[in-house]
């Protein structure tokens, strides 16, 4: 998956987008190369926006974890790599 985290309104944030996701039991990770969290979240509304903290990560292949359930209490594993380019 291609993420471009430019400001420009389109493709800005990396997240998951559903419809029967349970807000209350849902949380995503990203890793860089060195298996180290760059950013993290159990917020559904709040994206990775192609940062750490307050700097712009480089571009490069990161890895996302989400895990989440859905309305009906299932657990549902993700796992996959996104890559940044601006």
């Amino acid at each position: 998956m291609l993420f471009h985290p430019s400001g420009d309104g389109i493709n800005d944030e990396f997240g998951p987008k559903g419809v029967g996701i349970n807000p209350d039991n849902y949380s995503m990770r990203i890793f860089n190369r060195w298996d180290n969290v760059v950013f993290e979240t159990n917020d559904l509304k709040r994206g990775w926006d192609g940062r750490m903290g307050n700097d712009r990560i480089i571009n490069g292949i990161y890895e996302y974890r989400i895990s989440l359930d859905n309305i009906l209490g299932e657990k549902h594993p993700y796992i996959g790599s996104v890559f940044i380019i601006r």
